[in-house]
């Protein structure tokens, strides 16, 4: 290549960098993630069922046990497969505890395209699904509704595939009680797909799966809340990222296991990004309000926020939804940035709290 075309080629470098995620796809990824649930079934410890219309409903944790897996898996079709998930463990001080770690080379098309819990089913097709609160749902269908519009206007994506998946995160209630034929109706209308061609994922708070799918939140709070909504920071320029926070014990309390849950994420979550600013960013400054430690809340348990808020996730302060601890390399620059810190302590009190904690002292110690 001579010169001249080199010179050129460079020049366009910055344009070429995005182009690749014009062909991504969350929801044709996801989809070999969900076959693959499907195929392993009862390994996975997962029910699959046929709903009237002809919409598939995947049960992880009401009438079937789940399980890590499970829980794994589903991180994966929420982040629209790209990503990899890994169990793993975090050591504190005092105590360990399972841990799960995501890594995406994608983060703004898999946290703020299709991770995030931002498609709020209305209370009335979501029934008794929250208690008060309108129903959460997250995944790839997201990015054929388009939910929420101006979200995906910012990051300049939109899926485009004929059917839809969509992970609902509830309460427990009577199995029977759920409202899984108007949901899927709700959803196929949005996304204007065939009824047949809907997917549900349901996941309680009070299980295995839904501990293991909350706790892989961690990179998407880095990217969704931190990024996005506390600094409406261009998330395109944000390049890949690593998180990694502690699985919560499963209590079966729903109170306690929203408490408990969210706990291990805000004050035991670690996240890395690497960005490509621009010269005007003084990450210095900016890097210290993306952390949980800026919230007006910081130190309270979420039980007590959210009982405070009455049951209602959007009445809590948005800041209480980021890591604890964050480090940014940037690119342009080669500079290593890094805020908050991990709290064990809260951790712990968190447990004791909710779950309970016992440690048996040998007869030698």
């Amino acid at each position: 290549m001579n010169t001249f075309k080199l010179l050129t080629f460079l020049t366009l470098i910055p344009e070429l960098k995005d182009m690749h995620k014009a062909n991504i796809s969350v929801g044709r990824e996801a989809m070999k993630t969900l076959q693959e649930m499907v195929e392993k079934a009862d390994t996975l410890g997962i029910r699959v069922e046929k709903l009237k219309g002809g919409s598939t409903l995947l049960d992880c944790g009401f009438r079937a046990l789940g399980s890590i897996e499970a829980g794994r898996l589903i991180v994966k079709i929420c982040m629209g497969g790209l990503c990899d998930v890994r169990i793993t463990w975090m050591d504190f001080k005092d105590f360990s505890l399972p841990a799960v770690e995501v890594r995406s080379d994608n983060p703004a098309i898999a946290g703020v395209g299709s991770q995030m819990a931002f498609w709020r089913i209305p209370k009335d097709i979501a029934g008794s699904l929250l208690g008060d609160s309108e129903g959460l749902a997250s995944g790839p269908a997201r990015a054929l509704a388009q939910i929420p519009k101006e979200f995906y206007e910012k990051i300049g994506y939109k899926d485009y595939v004929d059917f839809a998946i969509l992970v609902i995160q509830s309460d427990k209630f009577s199995i029977k009680d759920f409202p899984a034929e108007s949901i899927s109706e709700h959803v196929a209308n949005e996304c204007k797909v065939d009824l047949k061609n809907v997917y549900l994922i349901l996941v309680p708070t009070a299980s295995i799966a839904g501990s293991v799918q909350i706790a892989g939140r961690n990179l998407g709070i880095g990217i969704c809340d931190s990024f996005f909504r506390i600094l409406d920071y261009d998330v395109k320029k944000v390049k890949y990222g690593i998180a990694i926070s502690p699985i919560a014990p499963v209590v079966p309390d729903d109170i306690k296991s929203i408490g408990i849950n969210n706990d291990m994420l805000m004050y035991g979550s670690r996240n890395f990004f690497a960005i490509y600013s621009e010269e005007n960013e003084d990450w210095e400054d900016i890097i210290g309000k993306m952390v949980v430690e800026n919230s007006p809340d910081y130190g309270k348990l979420y039980a007590e926020m959210f009982i405070e808020a009455e049951r209602n996730f959007s009445k809590i302060d948005y800041r209480n939804y980021v890591p604890s601890e964050m480090v940014i390399n940037d690119l342009r620059t080669g500079k290593v940035y890094r805020a908050g810190k991990l709290r064990p302590d809260l951790l712990l009190k968190s447990i004791e709290k909710n779950a309970g904690f016992f440690t048996h002292v040998g007869k030698n110690q």
